[in-house]
């Protein structure tokens, strides 16, 4: 387990699997203009969408700046880890506000195949690599039914979007 502090904002996470990922985060060097871009952008009257969550390193953070935060990772491997991880966060103050959901954000409802040129759970999962050597189905749905379900009139809302495809 260890501890990740990003601009005074800080979260647990498992960081065996890893182990060259969360340092960077740590030490700064890991997308620095999306934190900056959140910290500007999110408040807490924020409906944040994390499309693309991979394990949880801007949802972790992003849930303690929005309203609510809703974390899509299709990929089945990467999504046990962010689950894990948020899990490990589960006495924060913030935790009741962030959503982890093991579903794709796609144009149309329904099952559509996922796949992973790896065995999956290292951020590059896809609709592109669905007849790659490690495939799945997972559940999509649209942006407008996760809106018309979890947006108030009026909310502002942020989306992040980082998907292979």
């Amino acid at each position: 387990m260890q501890k990740i502090t990003v601009n005074e904002k800080s979260f647990w996470v498992e960081s065996v699997g890893y182990e060259y990922f969360w340092p960077q985060i740590n030490s700064g060097q890991w997308e620095p203009a999306t934190f900056r871009n959140f910290d500007q952008n999110i408040d807490n009257t924020t409906l944040m969408l994390d499309i693309g969550a991979w394990i949880g390193p801007t949802a972790l953070y992003a849930a303690q700046l929005a309203k609510k935060c809703l974390a899509f990772e299709p990929d089945p491997i990467a999504f046990e880890r962010l689950q894990a991880n948020a899990a490990l966060n589960g006495s924060a103050e913030w935790i009741d506000k962030l959503v982890v959901l093991n579903k794709a954000v796609a144009r149309e409802a329904g099952t559509i195949p996922f796949g992973s040129r790896k065995d999956g759970g290292d951020s590059t999962s896809s609709v592109l690599f669905a007849d790659g050597p490690t495939n799945w189905l997972v559940e999509a749905v649209t942006l407008k039914s996760v809106l018309d379900e979890h947006a108030e009139p009026g909310q502002k809302i942020f989306l992040k979007i980082d998907i292979e495809g």
